[in-house]
């Protein structure tokens, strides 16, 4: 492969992978978007019809997003990896001409390990505050109908 053709498909991969990038990150934002508004919805049920068990809920629902995302944030760490990698290549395409295979595969072939979760999360902590704060929200929302029950 000449110099010229490795140059422009690494631009191409490079440009398709930050494209990805941006995706996983509105994906990630729309989780966030979808867990306040159900914990909101959950709460405001929950005092509407002062029933504790409603916004307790809502402490579910908040796993189940925050495991949504965090699946979300390590397939975006791969795509990551992949830029980075191509991004070397391109600084450097002595390097890609013997190793370089062309596809976005190589980004995605890890697998999800629940061991890798805290050594993701420990770099990011507004994932896990955010996710730990509408957990409080969600059990002080049970809290307040309970008390003006």
């Amino acid at each position: 492969m000449d110099q010229e053709h490795l140059i422009r498909l690494l631009l191409l991969e490079f440009e398709y992978l930050q494209k990805a990038i941006d995706k996983f990150d509105a994906l990630r934002l729309a989780i966030k978007g979808w867990t306040v508004t159900t914990v909101g919805a959950l709460i405001a049920v929950g005092v509407t019809t002062a029933t504790t068990l409603v916004p307790l809920l809502g402490l579910f629902v908040v796993l189940f997003f925050a495991y949504m995302e965090i699946v979300y944030l390590d397939v975006q760490l791969g795509v990551k990896r992949r830029s980075e990698q191509i991004d070397s290549y391109l600084h450097d395409p002595a390097i890609a001409a013997g190793s370089y295979q062309f596809g976005m595969r190589h980004a995605f072939l890890g697998r999800f390990r629940m061991r890798n979760i805290p050594s993701m999360l420990a770099t990011r902590p507004e994932v896990y505050n955010f996710y730990l704060g509408l957990s409080m929200a969600s059990g002080l929302g049970s809290l307040l109908v309970w008390v003006i029950r």
